[in-house]
């Protein structure tokens, strides 16, 4: 129940000191996910606010899920991935791979831990020594969320365009391999704070997560 009682404070925070601004992912800028109506925190406003107070430039994820219930927190990087293939759909393997790196997800996934921590221990919220221990020891997760379905979806043949299914049968499974390879790299496991392995989901299976 403390942790609960942490987040939920820290979440309190965030709203009332404007750091957290709600929304629902179909509504967020870079949304890749236009018909999920969960609530985040839209996590680059608080980025901006952060940096204006602190005078320092940050890389973060686009949002971020503060679940008290869970006792977890989930920050969240969106890509469409539609556009990448209808964009590049002539593009070899290696054009992606080197996409995928350009993605910088180990800049925005520390630099969000940071921006979060710097909130947490915000001397205005005044968390003890004891609750901000319990903070670090919150489960963190990072999730890397695409509108391409991670199955394979006949329908989708038609949200894409039937050229892709004709000449591309294997840019997708490239692609998302190329992604789970990326995200399968140690460097992102942050122990003090508790990071666990990314994870590489689809707005579906997102949708099923939140639930």
């Amino acid at each position: 129940m403390e942790t609960v009682s942490v987040l939920t404070k820290i979440l309190r925070f965030g709203i009332e000191n404007e750091y957290f601004k709600l929304k629902l992912i179909k509504d967020l800028d870079k949304s890749c996910c236009k018909q999920n109506t969960n609530e985040v925190i839209d996590f680059d406003k608080t980025k901006e606010k952060i940096e204006k107070e602190f005078k320092v430039n940050f890389a973060s994820c686009d949002a971020l899920l503060i679940n008290s219930k869970d006792e977890k927190i989930d920050f969240i990087e969106m890509k469409s991935f539609k556009n990448l293939i209808k964009y590049n759909s002539n593009k070899e393997k290696f054009f992606f791979q080197k996409k995928i790196e350009n993605f910088k997800f180990t800049d925005k996934i520390i630099d969000s831990l940071q921006i979060l921590s710097l909130i947490a221990k915000n001397k205005n919220l005044d968390l003890e020594r004891k609750k901000i221990h319990l903070y670090n020891q919150v489960e963190k997760n990072f999730i890397v969320l695409i509108d391409i379905n991670l199955k394979n979806n006949p329908l989708e043949v038609f949200t894409i365009g039937l050229n892709y299914l004709a000449n591309n049968s294997n840019l997708k499974e490239n692609l998302i391999n190329c992604t789970k390879q990326e995200l399968s790299e140690k460097k992102y496991l942050n122990q003090s704070e508790n990071l666990l392995s990314p994870q590489l989901m689809d707005c579906e299976t997102f949708k099923e997560y939140c639930q």
